[in-house]
């Protein structure tokens, strides 16, 4: 049976790491870096409805005991890029909404 596609394998020493063969030294043996999810691009754009439906639709008396006033107040000055909101305090209210919604309000 023909897959169209082809797989090489390649034999791996311990002294001689296989992305040493292809990239310079100073690539290959560089510290750990890490990687930084987008996430204030993707609620500013791409999830910016879901996340402005989720604080205006939940009500202002809400068991949670939370002020919705205050929340909307730290997603409008989110937007506004006032120093001090970070993404992370949107997300955290976020989070909090649509756990809420889908796991205890019955409405």
């Amino acid at each position: 049976m023909a897959l169209g596609w082809a797989v090489t394998v390649y034999i791996i020493s311990e002294n001689e790491p296989l992305h040493s063969k292809w990239l310079p030294k100073e690539i290959s043996m560089r510290p750990k870096m890490g990687f930084t999810f987008p996430w204030e691009v993707w609620l500013r754009n791409g999830m910016r409805s879901q996340v402005e439906k989720s604080i205006y639709d939940f009500p202002d008396d809400n068991e949670l005991g939370l002020n919705m006033k205050n929340c909307r107040s730290v997603w409008q000055m989110f937007l506004s890029h006032a120093p001090g909101v970070s993404w992370s305090r949107v997300w955290a209210i976020y989070v909090l909404l649509r756990w809420y919604n889908e796991n205890i309000y019955s409405g």
